[in-house]
């Protein structure tokens, strides 16, 4: 009787037939998987998410509707521009009576000067209607130093630098450049003094032009570029 062959035991450290098959010559291998999810050299890569929300490199950026609007964008035609205030109402041209009652105001305490140091001074005596020689001519030339200060502070200093002379603030009324709507200044308030002689030389026709004219100006309103407007 023929004895069976032999079995060669298996080596327990040999191959196991539960490993993969190996390909075969010449056929295409499959790229393992990559544990940590990396692409394959050659592969194409999908871009990864932004976790900001940025566009991507040539994508439009997406429009936002809160956006805050632009504070310097262009104004419209006829919009005034930044920093600019717009104009207020024009203020009302003062009335002829309202500028004949500052004049006489203004006027008065020089008016009252004068005649008191006439006489002191030599003069016409108004008293009693003579020529006579003055009592008291240093007195006389004092208070025609007065006079000529108080002239000199209400209009021209006060009135150039407010635009209101005494009788002006009494009535309300105020003395401004024709441009600017700001008071003259004491130069042009000087000026404009001197200029009442065009209103005086002409048979007081300059001071009566206020009453036809469109800007009731005097002739020396008209030229030193002046107004006299109502402030209350």
């Amino acid at each position: 009787m023929t004895n069976p062959p032999e079995k060669t035991p298996e080596n327990p450290w040999g191959p196991q037939n539960s490993s993969p098959e190996q390909p075969q010559f010449g056929q295409p291998q499959q790229p393992a998987a990559d544990p940590y999810g990396q692409p394959q050299f050659g592969q194409p890569q999908q871009p990864a998410a932004d976790p900001y929300g940025q566009p991507q490199y040539g994508q439009p950026a997406a429009q936002d509707p809160n956006a805050m609007a632009n504070p310097y964008a262009q104004q419209g035609y006829g919009q005034p521009g930044y920093g600019q205030m717009a104009y207020g109402p024009t203020p009302a041209l003062t009335s002829w009576i309202k500028r004949v009652g500052s004049h006489l105001i203004d006027w008065a305490p020089i008016t009252i000067i004068n005649r008191i140091t006439d006489p002191m001074i030599g003069g016409y005596d108004y008293a009693s209607k003579t020529e006579r020689i003055g009592s008291n001519p240093t007195l006389g030339f004092i208070l025609l130093v007065v006079g000529f200060a108080w002239f000199i502070w209400n209009m021209v200093f006060k009135d150039g630098k407010t635009g209101v002379s005494l009788g002006r603030q009494v009535l309300g009324i105020q003395l401004v450049n024709a441009d600017t709507g700001q008071p003259v200044g004491a130069g042009k308030a000087f000026l404009r003094q001197i200029a009442h002689i065009l209103d005086t030389i002409s048979c007081l026709v300059g001071y009566l032009f206020p009453l036809w004219d469109s800007r009731r100006q005097t002739f020396a309103d008209k030229i030193c570029n002046t107004l006299v407007i109502d402030t209350k």
